[in-house]
């Protein structure tokens, strides 16, 4: 990661759905995850932090006043995301985890919404601070970044096979009963999620 990027900052934060607080749905999530994981074992490089969901993207942890630069993410922009939650009050909701799915450079579960709540919550989101998004975003859930880039066509084929793996065939169902605001060092993609703030959803 280029120094020039950093710019002497470490802690990069996103708003997640994590399933920490649930230990039911993240035994759950963790096997769904390490039987996907096993089957493309030859094809992944490293799993993710921890099992999550990013809502939004927001730049790095600053605790400036001002932003000093567009990917700075200050703790008047948190106070304005916090508030806008509250205002929202969003209830909980559940989400179905379904096929694996890729981007470029890594693997996913896909991820079904039925009941509308992520859109809703990244509006909300947006009202205290606008993302910063260099992608689309698309709900997902990572499995594991590639080794190294793939032939297209090798990538859909080693998708393909995971449907005759009975456990990652059917769909999972995980509550939602939080979102939160985490933290990870910048300069370690594999390392663990801080919990900055955590927003409880209404019954």
């Amino acid at each position: 990661m280029p120094a020039t990027w950093l710019r002497g900052r470490t802690r990069y934060a996103v708003w997640a759905v994590t399933w920490e607080d649930d230990p039911h749905a993240t035994w759950h999530l963790r096997q769904r995850l390490a039987a996907v994981r096993a089957a493309l074992a030859p094809w992944l490089v490293w799993g993710p932090r921890q099992p999550h969901l990013t809502l939004q993207v927001c730049g790095f942890a600053s605790d400036l006043a001002s932003a000093q630069w567009n990917d700075d993410f200050t703790p008047a922009m948190q106070a304005a995301q916090c508030a806008a939650l509250a205002q929202l009050a969003p209830r909980r909701f559940t989400l179905r985890l379904g096929a694996v799915a890729s981007f470029a450079s890594a693997a996913y579960l896909t991820v079904q919404d039925e009941d509308g709540a992520l859109p809703a919550l990244r509006q909300a989101l947006a009202l205290g601070h606008g993302e910063f998004r260099s992608a689309p975003w698309v709900p997902h859930v990572t499995v594991g970044l590639y080794r190294r880039p793939w032939p297209w066509t090798d990538v859909q084929a080693a998708l393909s096979s995971l449907a005759w793996v009975p456990e990652t065939s059917r769909a999972l169902v995980l509550p939602v009963r939080a979102v939160s605001l985490v933290s990870y060092d910048a300069a370690d993609v594999g390392g663990r999620l801080r919990t900055l703030w955590r927003h409880a959803l209404a019954p």
